[in-house]
């Protein structure tokens, strides 16, 4: 009966966005914990690069969004291949997520944390924490469900 239910819920949402969205495996969810943990880490003890994540933040939420799902090469067909559709998907995808975190980060900061030198230390990982969230369920490959 559960599963009946499960099916349900699933046709209720939109076709694009049941399209989009799927639930990461245990080795794509580890590595993007990783990831992004790790760069928080690394902007908490090198505080004098927190301004200088913001490249490697939206290098890294585009290029996870962009491989999210694709084989590896296989039969002479190269992952690396130029005319993809997800690409464009997961290029726009991305900088319009980076765009709301960042946004939305900046509107929730109070104003007596942006008065530090260093208020990136709490920002930084509430942005990477929301760029993880991101990257672990969305997916605009569509060629296979797995990662």
């Amino acid at each position: 009966m559960p599963e009946k239910k499960e099916e349900k819920e699933e046709d209720q949402r939109p076709p694009w966005l049941s399209e989009i969205i799927k639930k990461p495996d245990v080795k794509w969810r580890n590595r993007q914990i990783k990831i992004w943990n790790g760069m928080s880490l690394f902007g908490i003890l090198v505080p004098t690069v927190l301004e200088r994540l913001i490249i490697l933040q939206i290098s890294f939420l585009i290029g996870q969004l962009t491989f999210r799902g694709v084989p590896e090469a296989e039969n002479g067909v190269n992952r690396f291949e130029r005319k993809a559709p997800h690409k464009f998907t997961a290029c726009w995808l991305g900088i319009s997520l980076f765009l709301f975190t960042k946004s939305v980060v900046f509107t929730m900061t109070p104003k007596v944390v942006e008065q530090f030198k260093f208020s990136g230390m709490i920002t930084v990982p509430v942005e990477n924490l929301m760029f993880m969230t991101f990257n672990m369920f969305l997916q605009p490959y569509k060629g296979t469900s797995s990662t």
